[in-house]
């Protein structure tokens, strides 16, 4: 299913090594308006948090006890519908089994703008609290 870590998604999770990197990440990039007191409690795990339930992320950010991140590399998915599909499905599980809020699902690369949309309204049916991001690294 998975593939080696691209060099661009590489440089881009290194900047995630301090605190500020994560706030503007999430406030500007994410759009979660989250308060500065619960970003005091932010834990990354290289590449997971919670091993018990990884379908291949590269990096997993936790903000307060509240928001899970994780990110994967486009590049590094075989069949994309069901990769992301499974990687939303056990980022809910995830979510619920910790006591979280919201999860965030963050694809570094590009996707064609049909297969976008398919998953952004498969994230949205699975939960209001779930969300897809595609972005540039």
């Amino acid at each position: 299913m998975m593939e080696p870590l691209d060099p661009k998604a590489q440089d881009f999770y290194a900047t995630f090594i301090n605190l500020a990197a994560i706030k503007t990440f999430v406030r500007n990039q994410l759009g979660c308006q989250c308060e500065d007191k619960v970003f005091e409690h932010t834990v990354i795990g290289a590449p997971v948090i919670f091993p018990e339930a990884d379908p291949g992320w590269d990096l997993q950010i936790m903000v307060g006890f509240r928001l899970l991140i994780s990110l994967v590399s486009a590049q590094k998915l075989r069949s994309p519908h069901d990769d992301i599909g499974k990687m939303l499905q056990a980022g809910k599980d995830l979510r619920n089994r910790h006591g979280l809020n919201r999860f965030r699902l963050v694809l570094l690369g590009q996707l064609d703008k049909a297969l976008s949309e398919s998953l952004t309204r498969k994230a949205q049916q699975l939960d209001e609290k779930i969300h897809l991001h595609v972005i540039e690294p």
